[in-house]
């Protein structure tokens, strides 16, 4: 069974996982540790994968949009 509540502490402390607003868009570069990264990648991963279930499991017609696009536009945070 996976323990969430560390994986919910660890992303919400997860400078990989939080908004960056750093000029430009980057990343917080000063923040980041090598420690963040399995986490980081782990929730990335899994929000993509929720994501993708929720477009398979859609009960209206297929469109373009609502899948397409929103394969397209999924995953968003393996790309940062």
């Amino acid at each position: 069974m996976l323990d969430t509540t560390h994986t919910t502490i660890a992303a919400h402390q997860n400078p990989l996982l939080e908004p960056w607003q750093q000029p430009y868009g980057l990343a917080p570069y000063d923040r980041i540790r090598p420690e963040h990264f399995p986490p980081a990648f782990d929730e990335a991963m899994g929000r993509h994968t929720a994501e993708i279930d929720d477009i398979a499991k859609q009960r209206g017609h297929p469109t373009f949009e609502n899948t397409i696009t929103a394969l397209e536009k999924s995953g968003e945070l393996l790309t940062r």
